[in-house]
């Protein structure tokens, strides 16, 4: 994942067309790193009980249980540019990219965290860090990326939540589906020393000039309805 702005982007990533996945795998490890657990680590851990709560309603949010004051306040979920935008399940709505993105979530079972560098996490309302969803925006413009540039960025984001990552043929990806804003694909990686196997959804967005990504871990084993929700019910705005 980027953190300072490049040079030329459009001139790099068009000459570098087969290094650029590479490049934004070291990228992305540096803050997958600081900013969530290892795979190696949370994916050996027991899966969380699945939650009986109902959804709080969309006029009785309540703040996630236990979650300390965080110097890196998250948006506001009333400054969206549609206040009377209708949610598409009974949850908590969150704007990010200055607006253009709408995250709507299970408050009972997962709650919103940033890392205040531009990161922006769903992880479980008990911490538990695995599944998850991140969001991130990343340099450069979806329009520059070929397919096969892309679905090699897709295949590193997901390697960079590893130490020591499963090699790339060993990583499947399919569904992949392009439109004029938009990449997805779905990825699966094998058990891998010691860590179980993992499905993963990716989405690449052009939100105006931002490019930004979301990903969707999913171990084999561990309830991600709730992630999944989330990251199937991402709206561009």
């Amino acid at each position: 994942m980027p953190r300072t702005k490049k040079k030329s982007v459009g001139r790099y990533l068009k000459r570098n067309t087969l290094n650029i996945a590479i490049i934004a795998a070291v990228l992305l490890l540096v803050a997958a790193i600081f900013a969530v657990a290892v795979l190696v680590v949370e994916l050996s851990r027991p899966a969380q009980p699945e939650q009986t709560h109902k959804p709080s309603s969309q006029t009785e949010q309540q703040p996630a249980p236990d979650q300390p004051p965080s110097d890196n306040p998250l948006p506001d979920a009333s400054g969206g540019p549609e206040d009377d935008l209708t949610a598409p399940f009974d949850g908590r709505m969150e704007y990010l990219a200055d607006g253009k993105l709408l995250v709507t979530y299970d408050d009972t079972k997962l709650k919103l965290t940033t890392d205040g560098e531009g990161l922006y996490s769903l992880i479980g309302t008990d911490g538990s860090q695995m599944p998850r969803m991140d969001l991130q925006q990343l340099s450069g413009s979806l329009s520059e990326l070929e397919n096969e540039t892309a679905e090699r960025l897709c295949i590193g984001i997901l390697q960079a939540y590893y130490y020591t990552a499963p090699e790339t043929q060993a990583i499947t990806l399919s569904q992949t589906a392009r439109a004029t804003d938009s990449y997805t694909a779905v990825l699966s990686a094998p058990a891998y020393e010691g860590a179980p196997a993992v499905a993963a959804k990716i989405r690449l967005m052009q939100l105006d000039k931002q490019l930004w990504y979301a990903i969707v871990l999913m171990p084999e084993g561990a309830d991600a309805s709730a992630a999944e929700q989330a990251f199937d019910n991402l709206m561009m705005q």
